[in-house]
């Protein structure tokens, strides 16, 4: 998944968002750790999200960095008619209000894919604790179909508990097209894969009783 989803986001296109459903402790975190590393190696810009009680508040911040980011306030002025929730001033970048501070984050994650295609740059957003709150969700979801509808280079990948794709569907319909992924604890096969492995490339061997206790 990861290696074609940095591949289309470097040819500067669009991917469909990606979401990981599994129980905590499994290792969600750190696998869009892991994705916003090798993307950032590889010259993509990552937005990091986290959803909370404060949410739309942080995200909001974090998507106005990743524009300032990503283009030089001149050029961005260029493109003022062309954006939706940003603002150039002379001196500052301005959000303009919207109803909800759920539409505002969904308005800049628009705004992000505009100014991301305007300058060829891909970008990746990983939101993390996605199930903390579904409408939150499902507003940036709904920013990131738009931007798929525009064909910008941008995707994300999102992580939450089982149930969260079912959730976020009830409040936007086309949230069934997001690709789900279970993440779940490695079987008996997985755990002796992932322990012997990489010994096994230096000459060690890891004996089958270490890899028994360690499955159990």
């Amino acid at each position: 998944m990861l290696g074609i989803l940095l591949q289309r986001l470097q040819a500067r296109r669009h991917h469909a968002p990606e979401l990981l459903e599994g129980p905590r402790g499994v290792g969600k975190t750190s696998l869009l750790a892991s994705m916003g590393a090798a993307a950032r190696a590889r010259g993509i810009v990552t937005v990091e999200l986290e959803v909370r009680g404060d949410g739309a508040e942080t995200s909001i911040g974090a998507l106005v960095h990743a524009i300032e980011q990503l283009s030089p306030r001149r050029r961005l002025a260029d493109l003022a008619g062309r954006l939706t929730a940003l603002k150039v001033g002379p001196a500052a970048l301005h959000v303009a209000p919207q109803p909800t501070q759920g539409l505002t984050a969904a308005a800049l994650v628009v705004d992000l894919g505009t100014v991301a295609h305007e300058v060829g740059s891909g970008v990746l957003m990983t939101i993390d604790e996605a199930h903390e709150d579904l409408a939150a969700t499902a507003t940036v979801v709904q920013g990131l179909h738009r931007t798929g509808q525009h064909g910008d280079p941008m995707t994300a990948v999102i992580a939450g508990l089982p149930g969260t794709a079912a959730g976020v569907a009830r409040v936007v319909t086309y949230a069934e097209r997001l690709r789900v992924t279970e993440v779940g604890l490695l079987n008996a096969d997985g755990v002796a894969e992932a322990l012997q492995g990489p010994f096994a490339d230096h000459g060690v061997a890891i004996d089958d009783d270490v890899v028994d206790t360690v499955a159990r």
